[in-house]
């Protein structure tokens, strides 16, 4: 098996807002950065505001989202310099999202947030096992995956290494069910290519 761990590079936060699992997501995520230079401490209130001029269109009248995926995206770029490219990747296909997913975080060593609970949450990968390296030309199967959930009264429960059976089972059993153009999906939003 091969495993990635890039929890050590992840401060945990919890939500300080019942709806700012988005918010909490977004600050592990760019006070994780590969690189201890880029590393980067923003409030929850901060990034609530940049979520929110990110999250578009799509956000319903009702707040049904209060972090979309287009707002996570936008939020993690908004002061990332190339070679840094957040992409949001949904696909209904949830091992496609995993395979980005896997080699994303292999290649480029950031953590990635999630969607979970059919649209209802966010966490941050942070580290996987898999029954082959990510390299070109293999196909790795997701044996085990490690989050942080901001959800938390110990400052973001950490997941260590539960069974990708669980985790499809208990978080990504069915696709995105809320409205916008990721319903049906499964979303992670991680590095893509350098931008040209």
């Amino acid at each position: 098996m091969y495993r990635l761990d890039l929890s050590a590079n992840v401060q945990r936060y919890p939500q300080e807002d019942d709806d700012w699992c988005g918010e909490a997501c977004a600050q592990m995520t760019r006070n994780g950065y590969p690189t201890a230079s880029e590393r980067r401490y923003y409030s929850q209130a901060a990034l609530y505001n940049k979520i929110q001029a990110a999250n578009g269109a799509n956000t319903d009248p009702d707040k049904v989202w209060a972090t979309t995926p287009h707002g996570m995206q936008g939020c993690l770029q908004s002061d990332s310099d190339p070679p840094v490219n957040w992409v949001e990747h949904a696909d209904s296909d949830r091992n496609e999202v995993i395979s980005f997913l896997v080699f994303g975080m292999y290649n480029k060593g950031f953590p990635t947030p999630v969607i979970v609970d059919e649209g209802a949450h966010w966490v941050v990968v942070v580290g996987w096992k898999t029954d082959v390296e990510p390299v070109p030309g293999s196909t790795p199967k997701l044996k085990f995956i490690h989050y942080l959930d901001p959800n938390s009264s110990d400052g973001g429960s950490s997941h260590t290494m539960m069974p990708a059976s669980k985790w499809f089972s208990q978080h990504w059993d069915a696709p995105i069910v809320l409205p916008g153009t990721w319903e049906g999906k499964y979303v992670a939003i991680g590095q893509g290519p350098d931008p040209a």
